[in-house]
């Protein structure tokens, strides 16, 4: 007996809609395939056929990217692009664009000097191989209009890992990894590139042993982590290093504290100034502190509707005090001349829009996860706001000025 659909237990998490992505990635206008490669260009066709050939939808590469070694790329020139041209042969085989890819297309791995990697051996070659490689990821992941399908099947083991890290990194809701498997007999056999539409022999120590049109090429799907968030977007926008993306994504993981050097008018969490939060943000967030360390109570509807004026006032000549810290440098000069709009009061509907910029700055410089520590929550019911700052009194060092 079927149970009735009106009677099935309700999962947990049955009321929240679970999407990757309101966009499927083969929606998206510019769609690029990287490939990490080794001595074996093969896994460029082989994944190509099977992300544009048999899929359902298909995901049809706007660009085809090779990432690789000065030996490897060379490799792939001549067997992909050159002679054969094996790439030139599966489109045509299966009317797709030979435009995508070319050799412009091909990146070659440098050393530290700028050099031409022939191969990955060393600790530097490895460094400087994943500080490429996110370089490339987090280029391709900038733009908001683009998938990226990323391939580790290839290349060294290393730099299988680098990718599928910096697509973890950097990677976005419609960003996928992936690793092609190919059947027996074919896999690794230096003359095959793809399942072809008519018979084509297939030799090994000159005897016909294999037919190219019976191969079965699959791409398993890799899940991934997506830590971006975690990461600042100036960041993204600049990304120089591998090591700095990790560990900027793993401060989130640990309490940071809160350093507010009133003596220098210099602020900084987790050792990263908070001067780009601009001075109307910053002078909010000081203040809201301020009210923290005197156990003042948080913002809410209610204290902001009996208390607004005094609100207003209090946050005012917190403002111009600030201002008058700052007059040597110029800091904060320019919040004096808000005081007399706060001396009007200060609203519930002026501390949310304060809050949300507040955040979105917060979130901007730190990342996500980071800047949860400090930024402005909710804490209260719905329909009854209470806004206060999420992180402790005692993770923040405050240093007086004389």
């Amino acid at each position: 007996m079927q149970t009735s659909p009106v009677n099935r237990p309700r999962l947990p998490f049955a009321d929240k809609e679970i999407r990757m992505t309101e966009r499927p990635p083969e929606s998206f206008p510019r769609r690029i395939l990287l490939a990490v490669s080794g001595m074996s260009p093969q896994i460029v066709t082989e994944t190509l056929y099977a992300l544009a050939c048999t899929r359902q939808p298909a995901f049809v590469p706007t660009q085809v990217h090779i990432l690789s070694t000065a030996d490897g790329a060379a490799h792939a020139r001549l067997n992909l692009l050159q002679g054969q041209a094996h790439f030139h042969a599966l489109c045509a085989d299966y009317r797709l664009d030979p435009g995508i890819f070319s050799e412009a297309n091909i990146h070659v791995l440098t050393d530290a000097a700028g050099a031409p990697l022939a191969d990955i051996r060393s600790v530097a070659d490895n460094e400087a191989a994943a500080d490429q490689i996110a370089r490339l990821i987090g280029r391709f992941t900038a733009d908001a209009d683009t998938a990226l399908h990323v391939s580790m099947a290839g290349g060294r083991k290393t730099m299988g890992y680098y990718a599928g890290y910096a697509l973890s990194l950097f990677g976005r809701a419609q960003d996928r990894l992936s690793h092609v498997l190919v059947g027996e007999g074919f896999e690794g056999h230096r003359d095959f590139y793809y399942p072809t539409p008519y018979s084509l022999p297939i030799h090994r120590d000159g005897k016909v042993t294999l037919d190219a049109r019976q191969a079965q090429v699959t791409l398993a799907e890799i899940p991934f982590i997506r830590l971006r968030d975690d990461i600042p977007s100036k960041l993204l926008d600049r990304v120089t290093s591998f090591a700095a993306a990790i560990a900027q994504a793993q401060l989130g993981r640990h309490s940071q504290r809160l350093r507010l050097d009133l003596a220098r008018m210099h602020f900084e969490f987790a050792g990263i100034a908070l001067d780009a939060l601009g001075d109307a943000e910053l002078a909010f967030f000081l203040w809201l502190l301020e009210r923290k360390r005197n156990d003042e109570p948080d913002l809410s509807g209610a204290l902001l509707e009996a208390q607004g004026k005094a609100l207003g006032a209090a946050f005012a000549d917190f403002c111009g005090a600030l201002a008058d810290r700052g007059s040597a440098s110029g800091k904060f000069a320019r919040i004096g001349r808000s005081e007399d709009a706060l001396r009007r009061g200060l609203s519930l509907g002026d501390v949310q829009y304060r809050r949300s910029r507040l955040n979105n700055a917060l979130g901007a410089l730190l990342g996500g996860t980071l800047a949860a520590q400090v930024e402005l929550k909710n804490i209260g019911s719905k329909g009854v706001p209470i806004y206060a700052i999420a992180i402790d009194a005692e993770q923040v060092d405050w240093i007086a000025g004389d």
